[in-house]
């Protein structure tokens, strides 16, 4: 079902399947409602259907860097249980509205939460959950190759201290 976001006021209401046309029109409305002067907007996913990580952590990401600049943004959990788990297990609830969900608890089998991290030390548990995630989903046996995808996260992750600055 194609999404479709209505607004009143500083009130986001979203129906439907979250693609990226949906990410678009949210992150128009948060700049939108910022400019207007509002300092926090309710965002509604009760009658979400579907959600993906490639729209929705940008999202949640952006939310997360709008609480920092001191606009709020709560969540309003999908009414679908797959869903509203999916959102609390993978952080998104938490990157979005901190205050009113906690991290996700869930030690990841097969996926992992998006997760902060602000120093080395932050950064080495990253890289090591995500190693131990990709040799246990992954037929690895070779040393060097085992030591190719642990450089290789490291290089991300290590970017995002570097060069994001936030």
């Amino acid at each position: 079902m194609k999404g479709r976001l209505t607004s009143s006021l500083n009130i986001l209401d979203f129906e439907g399947d979250f693609d990226d046309d949906s990410l678009r029109r949210h992150l128009a409305a948060f700049f939108k409602l910022k400019n207007q002067g509002y300092d926090h907007l309710e965002l509604s996913f009760a009658k979400l259907t579907k959600a993906m990580t490639p729209q929705l952590l940008p999202l949640a990401v952006y939310a997360r860097n709008l609480l920092h600049e001191g606009f709020e943004v709560r969540l309003i959990l999908p009414d679908d249980y797959k869903l509203r788990r999916l959102f609390e297990n993978t952080n998104w609830a938490y990157l979005i509205d901190p205050r009113s969900y906690p991290k996700t608890q869930i030690d990841p089998t097969s996926h992992l939460p998006a997760f902060l991290y602000t120093n080395p030390t932050e950064q080495y548990e990253v890289v090591s959950k995500t190693v131990h995630l990709v040799l246990k989903s992954l037929n690895i046996t070779d040393r060097k190759q085992i030591q190719a995808v642990e450089w290789s996260v490291n290089e991300v992750v290590d970017n995002v201290l570097n060069h994001a600055k936030s």
